[in-house]
């Protein structure tokens, strides 16, 4: 895994995942195919996005405890952009989101996808 060329704070999703959310999300994910694009593991309350093909961290989410679950304290994105295309703030937000939501939690929602396209 490549760290982070040029890491910037963002804002974090306002979103509480249950314990058993941050149980399935501790586990982190690998990648089993060509088409699996992200990487992703945890250190500590820290969740690291990695892209699977170069290996370059994306995201970092560190998580806090609240009642009942689990929320993103803070969050960082790359800037660099031969690594990552910033759309902006709101659009990285809802990316990590879902991501978590999708490549952790195996939950898709096309709505939540379409309003992310619509932040391009």
């Amino acid at each position: 895994m490549v760290p982070f060329a040029a890491p910037v704070a963002m804002s974090p999703p306002e979103r509480v995942w249950s314990d058993d959310d941050w149980a399935v999300i501790r586990l982190g994910h690998r990648p089993v195919g060509m088409d699996d694009r992200w990487s992703a593991y945890v250190e500590s309350d820290t969740l690291h996005l990695h892209r699977s093909w170069t290996g370059h961290q994306i995201y970092e989410a560190r998580f806090g405890r609240t009642q009942g679950g689990r929320f993103v304290v803070a969050a960082r994105v790359e800037a660099d952009r031969g690594r990552h295309r910033r759309v902006g703030d709101a659009y990285d937000r809802l990316l990590l989101e879902l991501l978590v939501d999708t490549i952790l939690l195996q939950r898709h929602d096309s709505r939540r996808w379409d309003e992310l396209a619509s932040l391009r």
